[in-house]
């Protein structure tokens, strides 16, 4: 069995720690990247937004056009058109307005929805990122902490060295007094 200071332990605990450690700088790397992507998708569905609210303001001139017309209609009612004509009319461009106001209304919830849905994506991966960095730094510490060991080891086991080679010298002076014993 393989001791938990002796060496070879040490070297594979440090391998392990650093394939945790390439594995998770690969996996950051592909959040930033992932963060960078939705902070575009973020930006196009402004400039979408912005857009949608160009055709809104276009579609509320149209309808002050239609009012126009709805005008001169109502004048031109005194030149011979009937007022059923104008009623049919006005209710035409009432139901493009209702059509057009309602499709704006739609566009403009997907967008918040949209935007929504990557706001808290968007916020997801920055806790990843976040508890990813913490990893990185915990594995940092964890390697000194390793290094240190290993160098622990090392003196214990130049101690332990040190150690027989006092033993074996006790054991000579031991056996060279015994011999002066034996000789008086």
């Amino acid at each position: 069995p393989v001791h938990e200071d002796s060496p070879v332990h040490l070297e594979s605990e440090k391998k392990k720690w650093d394939d945790e450690k390439r594995r998770l700088m690969i996996r950051l790397e592909g959040l930033e990247h992932d963060n960078l992507a939705q902070a575009g998708e973020i930006e196009k569905l402004k400039m979408e937004q912005e857009e949608l609210g160009r055709k809104y303001n276009d579609a509320l001139a149209e309808n002050q056009i239609h009012l126009a017309e709805n005008q001169k209609i109502k004048s031109s009612l005194m030149l011979g058109t009937t007022e059923v004509e104008y009623e049919k009319k006005i209710a035409q461009l009432q139901a493009e307005l209702n059509t057009k106001t309602q499709s704006f209304g739609e566009l403009k919830q997907t967008c918040k929805t949209l935007e929504t849905k990557y706001e808290e994506e968007n916020q997801k991966l920055k806790d990843e990122l976040d508890l990813l960095n913490e990893r990185v730094y915990q594995m940092s510490k964890n390697e000194a902490s390793l290094e240190n060991y290993k160098k622990k080891f090392e003196s214990y086991t130049d101690l332990k060295k040190r150690n027989k080679e006092l033993d074996a010298l006790v054991n000579q002076y031991e056996d060279k007094a015994n011999s002066y014993d034996t000789m008086t």
